[in-house]
């Protein structure tokens, strides 16, 4: 299966962005309120964690239940320096973008774009996501524990990008600086900036 035409990374990855904008309006509606108020309350969170130098645990209750977060997208943007956010779910588009110095762990898969316009710190995602992860990234480090769909570091300016599973087509496709660690079967690849294709 071509993961580029796949709309999947592989079975444990959300669908693409297209397709869950095809489930209705309703949903997405749904889910764009659950992401509004995940930022919302992730500021309130963030700013007492760092005061009492401490992580921020999103995706569980107050017994350390689990309470996984599902398809909220465009979350998570911004972490200030310091800031340590740990995530349970599988969450949608543009998770993580624009992190300007704070620690950002995934446990669980997200859609396409993760960590977007990252400018320092560090990015891990524990599964799957999908196309252009790091896009237009100037720095810092991403490390992706599973697959990534198409795109991956596309427009990368900085930084490091570490995917340990399959990368779709088009790896660093108008990348400018930096490098990307393709870690096969334990052998650690590096792409030439100019390579387009894995």
């Amino acid at each position: 299966m071509n993961i580029a035409n796949s709309g999947r990374v592989n079975n444990g990855s959300p669908p693409s962005d297209y397709r869950v904008l095809q489930r209705g309006g309703t949903k997405v509606k749904e889910l764009a309120i659950k992401s509004m108020k995940l930022n919302r309350d992730l500021d309130r969170y963030v700013e007492q964690a760092l005061e009492q130098d401490r992580p921020v645990k999103i995706g569980w209750g107050r017994a350390g239940d689990e309470r996984p977060k599902d398809g909220e997208f465009g979350v998570l943007t911004h972490l200030p320096e310091g800031a340590k956010v740990l995530c349970l779910g599988n969450l949608g588009p543009f998770v993580g973008a624009a992190n300007r110095g704070g620690t950002l762990t995934l446990r669980g898969s997200t859609g396409s774009m993760i960590a977007a316009f990252h400018v320092k710190g560090k990015t891990v995602v524990e599964k799957d996501v999908g196309n252009k992860a790091g896009f237009g990234m100037r720095g810092g480090e991403i490390t992706i524990q599973g697959s990534s769909g198409s795109e991956t570091g596309s427009a990368m300016e900085g930084g490091i990008l570490l995917v340990r599973g399959h990368a779709g087509d088009y790896l660093g496709s108008r990348m400018s600086g930096n490098e990307i660690d393709k870690e096969i079967r334990n052998q650690r690849v590096l792409k030439n900036p100019r390579t387009y294709g894995t």
